[in-house]
């Protein structure tokens, strides 16, 4: 990201350089010191707008939705408890910096099922903000067996 803005500013600072050597007029050089700052800008906000799960991880890790799990704890909020060894089915939830794990009881419709957070992971929880698929099965299969189907 900063080899990209420094190569950008280089470049900027050299065609500013000709037209102040080539013109020597204000305006130009006033011109392009804006051309430059825009640009440099917009790279910037581009490089923002990065989301830490690309498309196709998004869609791989949206095949464990529904799948049945085994929990491998005991786990209760409020009224909502699933005892060790339950079978479970999960329901995943992306935004674009976080990825929540709910379960559910298997033997329970999905529409009438009180679902439970069993593991809600962040960007930050990953190193460069960057999901990886083996970091988030480690946390899952800490909370969780998956049935192999």
């Amino acid at each position: 990201m900063y080899y990209l803005i420094d190569n950008c500013n280089k470049l900027c600072n050299k065609a500013i350089h000709y037209l102040k050597a080539s013109y020597k007029e204000g305006k130009k050089y006033y011109i392009m010191n804006k051309i430059r700052n825009i640009f440099a800008a917009l790279i910037i906000f581009m490089m923002s707008c990065a989301t830490f799960m690309l498309e196709e991880q998004e869609r791989e890790l949206m095949s464990l939705d529904g799948k049945t799990a085994t929990m491998k704890k005991e786990m209760e909020r409020d009224s909502i408890r699933l005892d060790k060894g339950q079978k479970v089915r999960l329901h995943i939830i992306t935004k674009d910096d976080s990825i929540r794990v709910y379960a559910y009881s298997a033997d329970v419709d999905f529409l009438k099922s009180r679902r439970l957070l069993i593991l809600h992971l962040f960007d930050d929880d990953f190193k460069d903000n960057r999901f990886e698929k083996k970091l988030f099965m480690d946390k899952l299969n800490d909370v969780v067996i998956l049935e192999s189907k």
